[in-house]
């Protein structure tokens, strides 16, 4: 949608896709001040908060749910091709 994120969860999966691909801000857990500090930087820098928009649409491309259903149903594929190599 082209919005910037502020993720407040444990260190992960999803917090490493946020923060490699420039989406938006990272937060610890459960800290309502890191929340305040984390709206007000994207409030007051024009610049970062389009930044983050940048990058949030075309790796939706990649991170939608039709793009992970397309990567899965490749993968699957490539795996039956695998396993009928040797059937006849």
């Amino acid at each position: 949608m082209g919005l910037p994120v502020i993720m407040e969860l444990p260190k992960g999966e999803a917090t490493e896709i946020v923060e490699s691909h420039n989406l938006g801000l990272v937060i610890e857990p459960e800290s309502p001040a890191a929340l305040v500090e984390a709206v007000n930087q994207l409030h007051e820098n024009k610049d970062l908060r389009l930044a983050f928009s940048r990058s949030a649409v075309p790796a939706a491309e990649n991170f939608g749910r039709s793009g992970r259903a397309r990567e899965m149903l490749e993968e699957l594929c490539a795996l039956a091709r695998e396993s009928l190599d040797g059937v006849e």
